[in-house]
């Protein structure tokens, strides 16, 4: 069996396809990944066991590729699926398996129409390309074989946008793998008296960087609390590489608090996932939205394992999938967000008590191989 991945985003790295290539491969499935060439810095030939193919694209909505290099990847060996990872390659991947006769895969981690409208960086962009969007997604759901839905608010959303049967529908969650959290952590009781510790790990784009800058002005109210001192740890960095985008650097400049946020840009995952363990309170930077409501977040996930109470807006699929076993807030103007931090702050060793509870929970119901079996199934049939 022989699968052919497209993505017309930077690869590596990407969480999700980085897991079902390691999930294909483990059943002795011949992987070749297709990934956009200038999208990627460090681009490699080989991920894993897996082929990597780099091809020119450009997307103003519809994805537009080099085809001779495409074709000069598909001409040196059979194919016997495709599995599309973006709405925009859509058109592309449809006439491809139809030409070739394979059988086609839509892995929509996301909702590619909502997140044009509300997750786009540019918001004037994301509402001119939103018809486009919605146009090249209807046609990948009309003519997929199956649809991988990251969530379950997407399994639910898609018959209700496009009308596709549920039966299409395979619901294989966006979840860690239980061997990357490092399994030696700091103590539950391992602050300083007079300190409390935030931390956002991810990507700092588009919304990611609208929240964080709410977060950043809610520590300039919190700035003058005589105890404790607060304190945010930002590890990662936008798409093009900046770790501290001047945006925030600019408005933690302004507020008075550079000494208490620090970047540390993108930092190998175990590095990542240690320094994030010595926080007292993780955040999820996402606004709530109706894109975001479908969305469950990878690193939602990555911090109750690692123990950690967690701070999130309260959206759907995460209050679906964790209940009450996190803090919510329901506004997210800074003044709000002090409130709830403090709030959180004062109730931490109750917090912290029920977050390690879980912990063990989490381990069992909200681990990537928990799902990687219906993953895997989807490629033992032939179109």
């Amino acid at each position: 069996m022989r699968v052919l991945i497209l993505t017309h985003s930077q690869f590596p790295p990407d969480i999700r396809i980085e897991k079902e290539i390691s999930s294909l491969l483990s059943k002795k499935i011949e992987v070749t990944v297709i990934a956009n060439k200038g999208a990627t810095k460090n681009r490699v030939a080989h991920f894993q066991g897996a082929q990597v193919v780099y091809v020119r694209m450009a997307n103003p909505g519809i994805v537009i590729l080099d085809f001779r290099e495409l074709m000069r990847v598909i001409r040196k060996q059979r194919y016997d699926a495709i599995q599309v990872c973006d709405a925009p390659l859509g058109p592309v991947a449809v006439a491809l398996s139809r030409f070739l006769g394979l059988k086609l895969l839509y892995d929509a981690h996301e909702m590619w129409t909502l997140f044009a409208l509300l997750g786009q960086r540019r918001r004037i962009i994301g509402v001119l390309s939103t018809p486009l969007t919605f146009l090249t997604e209807g046609i990948l759901v009309h003519y997929s074989q199956k649809i991988v839905a990251s969530s379950r608010g997407i399994s639910l959303a898609f018959p209700r946008y496009y009308g596709c049967p549920r039966s299409k529908i395979v619901v294989v969650r966006n979840l860690p793998y239980l061997a990357e959290i490092p399994r030696e952590q700091p103590p539950m009781n391992r602050s300083e008296s007079n300190s409390f510790t935030l931390v956002y790990v991810g990507g700092i784009d588009g919304q990611r960087l609208r929240e964080l800058s709410k977060f950043i002005e809610a520590m300039g109210i919190l700035k003058d609390a005589q105890s404790p001192r607060y304190a945010l740890r930002i590890i990662g960095a936008e798409a093009v590489g900046s770790p501290a985008p001047w945006k925030l650097t600019h408005l933690a400049k302004r507020l008075e608090v550079s000494d208490r946020i620090e970047f540390l840009g993108w930092i190998p995952l175990q590095d990542a996932l240690r320094e994030a363990s010595e926080a007292d309170l993780a955040l999820i930077g996402s606004e709530k939205s109706a894109y975001t409501d479908l969305c469950l977040p990878h690193k939602l996930c990555q911090y109750v394992q690692l123990g950690l109470p967690v701070l999130s807006a309260d959206l759907a699929e995460v209050k679906m999938t964790v209940g009450e076993k996190v803090s919510y807030y329901h506004h997210n103007d800074p003044p709000a967000l002090a409130q709830e931090i403090e709030r959180v702050q004062k109730n931490i060793q109750k917090l912290k008590l029920l977050a390690s509870g879980f912990k063990e929970e989490a381990e069992r119901t909200l681990t990537w191989e928990v799902d990687e079996g219906k993953y895997q199934a989807l490629f033992s049939t032939s179109p």
